[in-house]
């Protein structure tokens, strides 16, 4: 016996302990019909019963099993529809967990794409990626320089993290409205708080205690990014890297401006 015939075994079984009633009944109205048929066909007592004795026994025969074959018609129209509302349920899951997963890579392509500078031997090199993202944010640290002409979304670093936080916002508000179960959704959402506690949540939080402490302006895009971090706290206990001030000291992207 090969797989793809043990696994339409395996099928078959399942579709039948599914449907078992449902056998059962079809079962019982083809014995009925049978026996009706054969019982009905019987010499009667009475004479104007004695059906087998007429020119009318196929038309006795047909009333007696069409209501049966009706019933059972309808069971099967029934169960088919059934059957194609529970297969474009299933579809939609589907669909639905493969976008998801696509909103959710995208938000690593995001951090990918992060970039920002950093003054190396007197030349500038760009640093990309999660390494770019840390760099940027622990450097926010050590700055105070700025004034009243700088404010916040000035830096280009901070429109980069604005837009991730604004994506993470949306895949975590598509969890929620989601049609797909709650075990799959606690799935997703384990997976998108995961994403955040390694990588975005930690750059948010020392980003904010940086420019906190600086003398940039705020403005209303440092309003969002703090109202972003409420929503989304880190856990009290956790805790970030703090940066090598002495290795940071002078590259500041505040500092610098």
């Amino acid at each position: 016996m090969n797989k793809s015939h043990s696994q339409y075994i395996t099928k078959m079984k399942k579709v039948f302990s599914e449907n078992k009633v449902l056998l059962l009944l079809v079962i019982a109205m083809i014995v009925v019909c049978f026996i009706s048929v054969i019982l009905f066909s019987l010499q009667s007592f009475i004479p104007s019963l004695d059906i087998g004795a007429s020119d009318k026994i196929g038309a006795a025969i047909g009333g007696i099993t069409t209501p049966v074959i009706g019933i059972f018609s309808s069971i099967i129209v029934y169960k088919a529809f059934e059957l194609q509302n529970k297969t474009y349920k299933q579809q939609i899951a589907r669909d639905e967990s493969n976008r998801l997963y696509a909103m959710i890579n995208d938000l690593d392509n995001e951090v990918n794409s992060f970039y920002t500078s950093k003054k190396e031997s007197g030349n500038y090199i760009t640093l990309k990626g999660k390494e770019g993202l840390n760099h940027y944010a622990n450097g926010t640290l050590s700055g105070h320089g700025g004034g009243d002409d700088i404010c916040f979304i000035k830096f280009f670093e901070n429109k980069q993290l604005i837009k991730l936080c604004r994506s993470f916002k949306h895949v975590k508000e598509s969890i929620s409205k989601s049609p797909i179960s709650e075990e799959d959704k606690k799935f997703f959402n384990e997976k998108l708080n995961d994403y955040y506690l390694t990588i975005l949540g930690h750059a948010v939080r020392t980003v904010i205690d940086g420019y906190t402490k600086s003398s940039v302006r705020g403005d209303q895009y440092f309003t969002e990014l703090r109202q972003f971090y409420s929503d989304n706290p880190l856990p009290e206990n956790d805790m970030y890297l703090i940066p090598d001030y002495e290795e940071l000291e002078g590259e500041s992207p505040i500092a610098q401006a």
